[in-house]
């Protein structure tokens, strides 16, 4: 099987990059996004799968959650971690909380809370809002989470990953947008 162009970059950067502060940055930028990515897949696919009038559960509803998690990669990590049967509330959790999944929203800013505090410069706006972030997160109820609240949830989250970016190119690379 052959890598696809991300893989060979990546494959790339790990194998030759030096591992300093130029480095980082990449891996902040890498995790910054997948955070805010897996945010908005949970947000339009738990609009859709999570909706708040339903109480009943559809009868292809962990189907619908399994294809989530294997667009993700993470069916199998899933099942080793979760280990009952696959439903919208336990994937949630997972996506949002996993510290080993490493498209999980927690894993993320974990990664991005080590490469941010090993950084020079005085400022560390950027980590406390990571800091925050992961608060915000492991203080949200999740259990029963539905349709306008979760998508408020993930409004929020994306909101303050962008803060986070957006601080980190101004503090960093004196770039404002």
């Amino acid at each position: 099987m052959k890598p696809s162009s991300c893989q060979q970059v990546a494959g790339t950067l790990l194998g030759c990059m030096s591992q300093d502060h130029a480095y980082d940055f990449i891996l902040i930028g890498r995790y910054l996004e997948r955070a805010d990515m897996t945010t908005r897949i949970l947000e339009v696919r738990g609009h859709d799968l999570m909706p708040e009038s339903s109480d009943e559960l559809g009868p292809y509803e962990s189907i619908q959650w399994m294809s989530v998690l294997k667009s993700m990669t993470g069916y199998q990590l899933y099942r080793r971690h979760v280990r009952t049967r696959v439903s919208g509330n336990d994937v949630l959790r997972f996506l949002l909380r996993d510290e080993q999944f490493p498209r999980s929203v927690m894993f993320c800013l974990r990664v991005l809370e080590d490469l941010l505090s090993g950084l020079p410069g005085e400022d560390d706006q950027a980590l406390r809002i990571v800091t925050r972030l992961q608060r915000m997160i492991n203080e949200t109820k999740l259990a029963g989470l539905r349709g306008e609240a979760l998508s408020q949830l993930m409004d929020d989250l994306q909101v303050e990953l962008a803060s986070a970016d957006d601080i980190i190119r101004q503090t960093w690379f004196g770039v404002e947008q």
